[in-house]
């Protein structure tokens, strides 16, 4: 197979099985296979399409190209069988292809074309809504009150009825769409008699990619007005709300949890410590004084070209006059996890980022 070719040494019980040489790459296919159990993702399709990246040159290009040629294939299908009346086969296709059109949103921005960006989110979601609407219940999409506006959630119901029932709210991290959320936690949850609430907070899904919000480290002001909504919800269980966090919100959940205290249980999904012992050692040196555009550290074998941009104008991340340090949309090449607006916090222009520890001893 053209895959193994890609693979910087053999499988074996050491390093296990590899499709890419890129590390990020390499995980993206492992999310994708991770998908498939709950109907995200088709093996033999994902395979197909890392021997043909492979053929053509593995990097972002081809990888981007090749998943929204996948997404647009089988939501095309998709689209044929729901016009047949086979709502079943018609649902599993835009699932698949939600999963494919979000694989790819994961690298656009280091392609020739990063401005595609909207458009593959767009085509996305539409695929992942398509499917929501043909499961019985339909997943019904939902609008909750936060911050003067609202965010958006899927509220996924174990059975059509009002009795009460536990329920479960899933945050996804900083670079994950809702349909994986689905795979990774809603469809369990679903098996085994909860309802689930999709949310897509500041700096996530259409948060980001419409509104342009970025994440925030106090996540608690945005799991409060999530369990104030499913109180007033017939069908949920005002003792048993459970909240988890993947990716990333391993860390929010748990600071959420610490000031919002409805939650009958909290899951983290890893259990994250502190994010900024994980990423400093990658990209520490972006916030350091003298930090600019040129080539300032390395994360997964990505080469970064920081550029930071400050309230007041500067461009400097140790400029002492700033609270926050706001990474543009300029930051190369492309992982979701760093590119799209992420904030830092600091005190006193100090450079210590907060993720939140460093300004918040109640955390």
């Amino acid at each position: 197979m053209a895959a193994a070719s890609a693979a910087t040494s053999p499988a074996t019980a050491g390093n296990g099985v590899r499709f890419f040489a890129a590390d990020d790459l390499n995980f993206q296919i492992q999310l994708l296979l991770g998908l498939c159990g709950y109907g995200g993702a088709e093996v033999g399709e994902v395979l197909a399409a890392v021997d043909r990246i492979n053929a053509a040159g593995a990097g972002y290009q081809t990888f981007v190209d090749e998943f929204r040629a996948l997404s647009a294939r089988t939501a095309k299908a998709a689209a044929l069988r729901q016009r047949s009346g086979h709502v079943v086969s018609a649902r599993a296709g835009y699932l698949r292809a939600a999963s494919y059109g979000s694989a790819a949103l994961t690298f656009v921005l280091g392609t020739a074309d990063p401005s595609a960006e909207s458009t593959v989110f767009a085509q996305m979601r539409r695929c992942w809504e398509s499917a929501a609407a043909l499961f019985d219940p339909p997943i019904e999409r939902v609008a909750i009150e936060y911050e003067g506006g609202t965010v958006p959630g899927y509220l996924l119901r174990a059975d059509r009825s009002v009795r009460p029932r536990p329920t479960v709210i899933l945050n996804n991290g900083s670079d994950g769409q809702s349909v994986e959320l689905y795979a990774f936690g809603a469809a369990a949850a679903l098996e085994r008699g909860y309802h689930a609430l999709i949310v897509e907070g500041p700096g996530q899904g259409s948060m980001l990619f419409e509104r342009d919000l970025p994440l925030r480290y106090d996540w608690e002001h945005f799991i409060s007005p999530m369990v104030d909504w499913l109180h007033r919800r017939r069908e949920v269980d005002r003792d048993r709300i459970a909240l988890v966090g993947w990716s990333l919100c391993g860390e929010s959940v748990t600071r959420a949890a610490a000031f919002e205290h409805r939650l009958a249980a909290v899951c983290m999904d890893p259990g994250i410590v502190d994010v900024w012992d994980i990423w400093e050692p990658q990209i520490g040196g972006v916030f350091m004084p003298g930090a600019g555009r040129t080539r300032s550290t390395r994360c997964g074998g990505n080469r970064w070209y920081p550029t930071c941009r400050r309230r007041n104008g500067s461009r400097s991340p140790s400029a002492p006059s700033c609270s926050v340090a706001v990474f543009t949309r300029t930051l190369l090449p492309v992982g979701r996890q760093w590119t799209y607006g992420r904030c830092v916090k600091r005190c006193n222009g100090s450079n210590a980022p907060m993720w939140p520890r460093a300004c918040d001893a109640r955390y």
